[in-house]
């Protein structure tokens, strides 16, 4: 399963992770939150590869995009942090094979191709 990448036929991103955020959500209440569902979904579509561009993209604070990305990493192993830049505090992360797996189902079941 690889990371979804946008194309130009692709024309409603907010969409697309509006309902891969509802999906995960709706299977893993008892395990992620809004944010966390929201790094997840965001980068298995292909929409940012680091917690800045994420912060930035929906007017979040940078400093509770880390805390995210940090529980999804050493508490959850749902992505992998690939490196952190020491000045701006920017964490370039990606999506474990569970991380993946769990965007995925969510993915098919958001779109009407499993049961929720």
């Amino acid at each position: 399963m690889a990371v979804r990448q946008r194309d130009s036929a692709d024309d409603d991103p907010a969409g697309d992770m509006e309902m891969l955020v509802r999906a995960l959500l709706a299977n893993n209440s008892q395990t992620l939150d809004a944010m966390s569902a929201g790094v997840l979904a965001a980068r298995h579509l292909g929409l940012v590869n680091d917690t800045r561009t994420f912060a930035r993209e929906l007017g979040l604070a940078h400093a509770l995009v880390i805390r995210s990305v940090t529980m999804l990493s050493s508490e959850l192993g749902l992505v992998a942090v690939d490196r952190q830049n020491e000045r701006s505090q920017r964490v370039r992360y990606r999506l474990t094979a569970r991380g993946r797996a769990m965007a995925e189902r969510a993915w098919q079941q958001g779109n009407g191709d499993g049961s929720l």
